[in-house]
């Protein structure tokens, strides 16, 4: 099985709709080529990994990783397609917002989703919506899975 490492990440201009200064829900975060952009310095990305934004618009909140584009502009469903990819693992920052718009994406586009859940974690604007997101990706179809069941294929 090969193993194709996109990584998404938010780029968010200084000025967007996401942030609650400008009218959205969040604090500010991930401002493009800010420290707070960078992946964390312990990770370490294997040479082939693919470095994708979202989040650019500042018109849009962008949450799902197929809202995402390379250096050169292609969209994350479009290399998906060009890769030959039918089956994703997704692991991150937010379930109940990036994770879940992502597996949804991802299962109207009819990949196979399986959810890491032990590389999640959710910001719960209400205590329960991580646990609501899980459910509803379960309920489409995705799958739950752990990060070591990935070490086994």
């Amino acid at each position: 099985m090969l193993f194709w490492k996109p990584n998404t990440r938010d780029w968010h201009p200084k000025v967007t709709k996401h942030f609650e200064q400008f009218g959205g829900v969040w604090p500010v975060h991930c401002v493009e080529g800010s420290p707070g952009a960078m992946f964390h310095p312990d990770l370490e990305l294997p040479k082939e990994a693919l470095v994708m934004s979202k989040g650019m618009d500042p018109e849009k909140d962008s949450y799902s990783a197929f809202h995402a584009i390379d250096s050169s502009g292609m969209a994350l469903k479009n290399l998906l397609k060009i890769f030959g990819v039918t089956e994703i693992y997704i692991g991150g920052l937010a379930t109940d917002y990036c994770v879940k718009y992502s597996a949804l994406d991802a299962l109207k586009d009819g990949l196979e989703v399986s959810i890491l859940t032990d590389a999640i974690a959710g910001v719960n604007l209400q205590p329960e919506d991580s646990s609501v997101a899980l459910q509803e990706m379960i309920s489409l179809g995705a799958k739950k899975t752990i990060s070591e069941e990935l070490r086994k294929i």
